[in-house]
């Protein structure tokens, strides 16, 4: 039968026990700036206060694999190689127990294990061993043990000094793993200042859009797509520096981010790459967005400065009594437009009883405008007039006028309701072409069909009618000599009209009037006759043929502009 032995000092003496621990204390307050240090001071304390032949700690890794770290006693460096779940072993028995276990035979004890780490031990020829784990924040951080090479008595004061010394093991570790944490987050804070501070440099330097666009990808370390519809460039694609050569076409889009001012979306940022961001890269990234928001709304107030001179302007160039004043000129060359050039004006009228309708058109004209022009609009001028808003078209947008019309009334459909338009004259003479263009819009909105389209020039010789107060019923009077026909037909089914707008598109001559009309010359002659009744002259007569000929112009201009007729007043 084996003789169990009992460790002399120690285990009879308390008083040494609690001595020897806070020297121990001490020692690691000395040895804390250096926890590697700190961890072999404690193995060595408890190889030599518990009189153990072995000593070792084992720590948890980031896989949860028990490892050993610091080794006293052993006669090979062999057991540095083995590793071991923190569940099994002697140590995960004494996970189970809650505190520290004593194995008086090893070879005996019965336990998960692997093989290779049973090996080890046996080799080294431990027998009684005592094992303390190691918690901090309610998880496993490693394992201090102690072991004899003979059976051995342990005293319960040596099981509580390795407890002890083991939790000043886990408070060790817990320091490393803080201190390590801190210099992480002062390297990280340090680098987040450092990109916060290439990024207001870029916007204190007035790099505009395009240079933070380009300090920011080289912050990310990606190339970036920024889209906004504030200023030019709309669509504006920037690489980090040195890497533009080597960017695949087409890259895939991996972050999104939005650029926002308060609840506002002013556009979006798009990371280009795989679909994740380093910590960094991702706080780069708000921050970025954070100044590309402070760029784009100063551009914003400078568009929206740029528009409410403009329409200033507009008002004083529409005001001005024949030529335009050198004064006035020389303001409009500085908000780039050309008093000389020939503009055209469109008046656009939103639906009666909308409120506040014009005023959230004028935005929308806006906008629009400087969305599909260059800078604040390419030299055009919009203002507000009571319930319609005037658009000063120059040459350049002029050309485009009709793709330009057909995107502000698309808009304008969902914000204010279907818009009437007039559109006026091409002239330097921008008073005269804003009166053409109230005037085509009055026309429209006389028509049957919500949101109308009347354009200036397709009045041509009958442009006369446009300087009426009101449209309708200038062109009603203008009608008038053909009112007798029409009721005439209406009553009798007769073809009056026809056969008087034959007769005189015939120049008079009874041969082709009769032609035209499929009749023969006694039946064109009868009603002729007819004609001459209800009239009360003959079509011939010059005077009445101008009336009448004018009247059929005006009745088909209006009838494809879709005016209704109305009763004479």
């Amino acid at each position: 039968m084996a003789t169990v032995l009992a460790p002399p000092g120690l285990a009879d003496d308390r008083l040494h026990a609690y001595e020897a621990l806070i020297a121990i204390g001490d020692r690691l307050h000395g040895a804390s700036a250096d926890v590697e240090a700190a961890l072999a001071l404690i193995v060595d304390r408890a190889h030599e206060l518990l009189e153990a032949d072995l000593a070792w700690l084992v720590l948890v890794d980031e896989h949860g694999m028990l490892r050993p770290a610091h080794l006293r006693g052993f006669r090979s460096d062999a057991f540095l190689d083995v590793a071991l779940p923190a569940a099994l072993g002697v140590g995960g028995r004494a996970i189970e127990q809650g505190g520290p276990l004593v194995i008086p035979d090893y070879a005996a004890y019965e336990h998960p294990t692997h093989a290779d780490v049973r090996d080890a031990i046996l080799a080294e020829g431990a027998v009684t061993i005592v094992c303390a784990p190691m918690h901090r924040d309610g998880a496993l951080v490693g394992t201090l043990y102690v072991a004899h090479r003979r059976p051995t008595a342990v005293p319960r004061e040596a099981t509580w000094l390795l407890g002890a010394l083991a939790a000043q093991a886990s408070m060790a570790i817990a320091s490393r793993r803080l201190h390590a944490r801190l210099l992480t987050q002062r390297d990280a804070l340090e680098r987040s200042l450092g990109v916060h501070r290439r990024l207001v440099q870029a916007g204190l330097e007035e790099q505009g859009l395009t240079g933070l666009a380009e300090v920011l990808a080289e912050l990310v370390g990606r190339p970036l797509r920024i889209e906004q519809d504030i200023c030019e460039p709309r669509m504006l694609r920037v690489t980090a520096p040195g890497a533009r050569d080597a960017l695949p076409e087409p890259m895939e889009e991996g972050v999104v981010h939005p650029i926002q001012a308060g609840m506002r979306r002013l556009g979006t940022i798009t990371v280009l790459g795989p679909p994740c961001l380093e910590p960094l890269a991702r706080s780069a990234l708000e921050q970025g967005a954070t100044m590309l928001a402070l760029e784009l709304l100063k551009q914003r107030a400078a568009v929206e400065v740029g528009w409410q001179l403009s329409g200033d302007l507009l008002e004083e160039l529409l005001a001005a009594p024949g030529p335009v004043p050198e004064a006035l000129a020389r303001r409009a060359r500085h908000l780039g437009v050309d008093v000389d050039a020939p503009h055209r004006i469109v008046a656009l009228g939103a639906p009666a009883g909308a409120g506040d309708a014009a005023t959230r058109l004028l935005e929308l004209v806006r906008g629009l405008v400087t969305k599909r022009a260059l800078g604040r609009g390419s030299g055009a001028l919009a203002v507000r007039r009571a319930t319609e808003v005037l658009v000063a078209l120059p040459p350049e947008l002029d050309d485009r006028a009709d793709e330009l019309l057909a995107a502000i009334r698309a808009a304008a459909r969902s914000e204010v309701g279907a818009l009437c338009v007039g559109v006026g004259s091409r002239s330097p003479d921008l008073a005269s072409s804003a009166r053409a263009a109230s005037s085509c819009l009055r026309l429209a909105r006389s028509a049957p069909d919500a949101g109308s389209v009347v354009h200036y020039d397709a009045f041509g010789s009958l442009r006369f009618l446009l300087d009426a107060a009101d449209v309708a019923n200038a062109a009603l009077v203008a009608r008038e000599p053909l009112a007798p026909l029409l009721a005439h037909d209406r009553a009798h089914r007769t073809p009056l009209l026809e056969t008087t707008r034959a007769f005189l598109e015939s120049g008079g001559h009874h041969g082709r009037c009769a032609a035209r009309c499929h009749i023969a010359s006694s039946s064109l002659k009868y009603r002729l006759a007819k004609i001459e009744q209800v009239l009360g002259a003959h079509p011939s007569d010059p005077e009445l043929g101008f009336r009448l000929t004018l009247a059929f112009k005006v009745h088909d201009l209006l009838e494809v502009l879709g005016v209704q007729d109305r009763p004479a007043a």
